[in-house]
């Protein structure tokens, strides 16, 4: 956890900006009016983090990276991807961190089915070895 410290204070220099961490888990998330003008502040942002890979020799799982924009205003636009280090990462409606999905408009909905179908998983095996004959 210290080691990779540095990656959250990354996000200290721009304004409007927020940077989340757990163990290899790194999350980071701009505000802003528009979807582009997001994606140069993130840009910015990973960059910097770039720059901190090389330095301590570390490697990141760029297949993992995920980019959403969230807005429950229908009329925004939330089209605009990013690219770093030659890959281009698009939209996605839908991220997962640390157990918990969110959706585009952070509605909680994908969460809310997906705990429904563990519970009721769980219920169906327990009720299955909870048989008396």
């Amino acid at each position: 956890m210290y080691y990779n410290a540095d990656l959250l204070d990354i996000v200290q220099e721009y304004e409007s900006t927020l940077g989340l961490g757990f163990i290899d888990d790194i999350v980071y998330g701009v505000s802003g009016c528009s979807d582009r003008g997001n994606v140069c502040k993130l840009k910015r942002t990973l960059q910097e983090a770039e720059n901190w890979r090389r330095r301590h020799g570390a490697q990141f799982e760029t297949s993992k990276y995920i980019l959403v924009h969230y807005s429950r205003n229908h009329r925004q636009a939330t089209k605009a991807a990013i690219t770093i280090n030659g890959t281009t990462i698009r939209p996605a409606k839908e991220a997962r961190y640390l157990g918990v999905v969110f959706d585009q408009q952070l509605r909680f909905k994908a969460h809310v089915q997906q705990a429904i179908k563990r519970g009721t998983n769980a219920a169906l095996a327990l009720s299955s070895i909870a048989k008396t004959t």
